[in-house]
């Protein structure tokens, strides 16, 4: 879901608006989010009161991994940028509205057995 407007724009013929690698910053976005949701998951079956904190760290952790990974691209590329703003923004914004949206789900549903 996360992907569908990346790939429409590169086949609707505006992948100029998409950065240089941007399945690389798709990519290791994902991880980040996959890796917080499963500590989350993991914390919450061994012990559920310090799901909200492993939560709180993930979340802090990520930011400021994607945030180098940001430093670090823009120091090595040259972008457009507003692009990359965009991308970045893009990313960042859905995978942690996801990681939320599934969390959320999958804990309401373990709390109500």
């Amino acid at each position: 879901m996360v992907a569908a407007i990346p790939v429409a724009l590169h086949y609707s013929g505006y992948a100029y608006m998409l950065v240089n690698k941007f399945n690389v910053m798709f990519f290791f976005f994902s991880v980040l989010t996959f890796m917080v949701s499963i500590a989350v998951i993991m914390t919450n079956k061994k012990n559920q009161s310090l799901a909200a904190q492993v939560f709180l760290i993930g979340t802090t952790v990520k930011l400021l991994l994607c945030m180098g990974f940001a430093l670090a691209y823009l120091h090595q590329n040259r972008v457009n940028n507003l692009y990359f703003l965009a991308c970045f923004f893009y990313l960042y914004l859905l995978n942690t509205v996801f990681e939320v949206y599934s969390l959320l789900t999958n804990l309401r549903n373990q709390n109500s057995k």
